[in-house]
């Protein structure tokens, strides 16, 4: 019973003010790659320009997407911070006195995963439905715009709303896996400040890292977007993000059998 009141609960606190502020900012993070494939197929002939490849625009292609740029703040701004403030307010005592301090990680985990899952979809999800509206449905041609690489590129010329529904699927992954990263790392953080920082410090410092080594393993935005400079395949995305699942256990793991929860 108290385990159900504090879902409630902490699903008001996920889906606040902030949870449409971060929307709004990943929504028009992608939009100038309309403005961008408008320019760029304006004098196209109408069978070439395709939605498919004005909704790529807007999630990547376009240099005036910033969407890969603003990524940590989009996934970790409505939700991250309230594991910290729950434990420097002292609220954490007054729920742990009502339940298990594991069946409170587990809650929070689980209501986090949720906005999670909402708010990556939801952003692309908005850009197709724009893209759609604005463009027409046809088979992408690879010879005047878009070319794509990596796993599942075949897709795009053959099946490109699969290819959509793929990105997307990796997104969502890709963007709960971010999320409880930023969580383990959270136990190990002391100010509000850093758990707000440490997340963009990392993802940049592994951005850079991997412009400058070429290991595709380390480079974040590959994750979720595969036919970026340094594509992966499928097994290696597999491979990753599971070793980063599997750390993620073992750290929330030993959180859920520690004692001295401060």
């Amino acid at each position: 019973m108290e385990e159900k009141r504090l879902i409630k609960f902490e699903m008001r606190r996920a889906f606040g003010k902030t949870f449409f502020i971060a929307y709004l900012i990943g929504f028009l993070s992608g939009c100038g790659g309309l403005i961008s494939y408008w320019i760029q197929v304006r004098w196209t002939p109408v069978e070439s320009i395709s939605c498919f490849d004005a909704w790529l625009y807007c999630y990547s292609v376009a240099e005036s997407s910033a969407y890969k740029v603003i990524f940590p703040l989009v996934i970790c701004l409505p939700y991250l911070t309230t594991i910290y403030t729950d434990r420097k307010s002292g609220m954490i005592f007054n729920i742990v006195s009502r339940m298990s301090y594991s069946q409170y990680l587990i809650s929070k985990l689980a209501v986090g995963i949720v906005e999670t899952i909402i708010m990556s979809a939801s952003v692309l999800m908005s850009w197709f439905v724009i893209s759609i509206s604005l463009f027409p449905l046809n088979i992408p041609d690879t010879d005047l715009n878009v070319f794509v690489t990596g796993a599942f590129s075949e897709f795009y010329t053959e099946a490109p709303l699969k290819y959509i529904l793929i990105l997307l699927l990796l997104n969502v992954v890709f963007s709960i896996t971010f999320f409880v990263s930023c969580v383990s790392i959270s136990f190990f953080l002391n100010s509000k400040y850093q758990v707000v920082v440490v997340p963009f410090a990392i993802y940049f410092v592994l951005e850079f890292c991997a412009q400058y080594t070429n290991y595709a393993y380390i480079h974040p935005i590959a994750y979720y977007l595969p036919f970026e400079f340094l594509p992966l395949t499928i097994t290696q995305i597999i491979t990753g993000i599971g070793v980063i699942i599997a750390i993620n256990i073992v750290v929330i793991c030993a959180q859920c059998r520690k004692r001295d929860i401060l």
